[in-house]
């Protein structure tokens, strides 16, 4: 069964680049309010919600390119 690949290859860098671009941004913004102990403990779960979601976006993604052509 042939795939698209180059196109989900293409998404999937765009997704890796915004997933990487807004790790960053919630590190940027966590390290300008240290003052505050509780950002600090919430800072990981945009990014475990981002890797999550990033999963659930290729398996999908995958599956709707390789399969129901």
């Amino acid at each position: 069964m042939h795939c698209d690949i180059s196109w989900a290859i293409a998404s999937f860098i765009f997704y890796l680049m915004l997933m990487v671009v807004s790790s960053f941004l919630v590190l940027y913004v966590n390290d300008r309010s240290s003052t505050d102990g509780i950002i600090s403990k919430f800072a990981i779960l945009p990014i475990l919600v981002l890797m999550v979601s990033f999963t659930v976006y290729v398996m999908l993604d995958f599956y709707f390119v390789c399969f129901l052509k």
